[in-house]
């Protein structure tokens, strides 16, 4: 066992979520802007046209990240490897979230609502016990709204990563061109609205395309077109 001080240290030494995201967007931000907009543009259309039917994947990667994070967390306090601990806790959650994919997605809207409403209570009160009873009903209540409406709310959120992460590709590629790029980027930064709107608008298309695709028709023409391909 490690000493307190050494598991105070490997406490530290692990990263948190914030730190990884910072780290991973100053590497994105170091790229030139051609290899950003090359990465950024097909990673977002990918999620902006086919996330419902990847979403599976993605519940799984979230849970592989936190099982990454309370893998070393808790190897760190057992003193054990904490590289070993992370593995091991991505490899668990991250597998058990594939064939639970539904409950995985249940607790990550229901953790998110909860979350919330934890942090809206708490400008409100400082009873505990009733932010707590809060929190696990708003809980509660996110994980069967979240279910009810999965479809929905599936295409919406891919919908709107995948088009921020085109808009911000699209962007890194107009940099390409200092002198077009640079005052367009200006005027977005000045005027957030414009970029809002700019991502707006492939979201709601990305939003009706995957929903005729995963809908009952788009089913059915999947289905005879897989039909077709066989008989020939």
């Amino acid at each position: 066992m490690l000493s307190p001080e050494q598991q105070e240290a490997a406490r530290v030494a692990i990263p948190s979520l914030d730190t990884a995201m910072q780290y991973v967007w100053q590497r994105l931000a170091g790229l030139h802007p051609l290899e950003a907009g090359l990465l950024l543009v097909p990673l977002g259309l990918v999620f902006l046209l086919y996330g419902f039917r990847l979403y599976k994947w993605l519940v799984s990667v979230v849970f592989a990240g936190i099982g990454a994070s309370v893998g070393a967390a808790l190897a760190a306090y057992l003193g054990w490897e904490v590289f070993l601990g992370m593995i091991a806790g991505a490899l668990l959650l991250g597998l058990l979230a594939w064939p639970l994919h539904r409950v995985g997605w249940g607790l990550l809207g229901g953790a998110m609502f909860g979350g919330a409403a934890v942090l809206v209570m708490q400008t409100q009160t400082p009873n505990v016990a009733y932010i707590a009873a809060v929190g696990v009903a708003a809980f509660v209540g996110g994980f069967i709204l979240t279910l009810l409406v999965m479809r929905p709310l599936i295409i919406l959120v891919t919908s709107v990563i995948g088009a921020a992460v085109v808009v911000q590709g699209a962007l890194r590629l107009s940099l390409i061109q200092p002198a077009f790029g640079d005052p367009v980027c200006s005027t977005l930064e000045a005027k957030p609205y414009l970029l809002a709107i700019l991502v707006a608008i492939p979201a709601l298309l990305g939003f009706i395309i995957q929903w005729r695709d995963t809908g009952g028709r788009g089913k059915a023409a999947a289905k005879r077109k897989k039909a077709e391909e066989a008989g020939e």
